[in-house]
């Protein structure tokens, strides 16, 4: 049952991607590299092969980069307000009727 299934789903993945080889000059070697690594995320990660691997990868990439920006944006605008909390004065500050130092 599971080889059944493998096998189809590994059939389906591999039509989708030589979709449109037709009169085309490809280098085989290349062209079944990049068959043997989509087949092989689409096995680890489920993916279904509606539509292309570099689609698929790149909204993972994205996501991950867009985190990882915020990340970064987050800790610069904090590393800015500590700045400015203990920062010391050259002068003495009124504030209320208060003198801060």
């Amino acid at each position: 049952m599971l080889k059944h299934s493998l096998l189809s789903k590994i059939d389906k993945c591999i039509r989708h991607h030589i979709n449109g080889w037709n009169g085309k000059i490809i280098d085989i070697q290349q062209r079944i590299e990049e068959m043997a690594y989509f087949v092989s995320f689409s096995q680890i990660f489920n993916i279904e092969s509606t539509s292309s691997a570099y689609d698929l990868l790149m909204s993972k990439f994205n996501k991950l980069t867009l985190g990882t920006i915020q990340v970064i944006f987050e800790t610069s605008r904090l590393a800015s307000v500590v700045n400015g909390v203990l920062r010391k004065t050259v002068e003495d500050v009124e504030l209320n009727g208060m003198c801060l130092k």
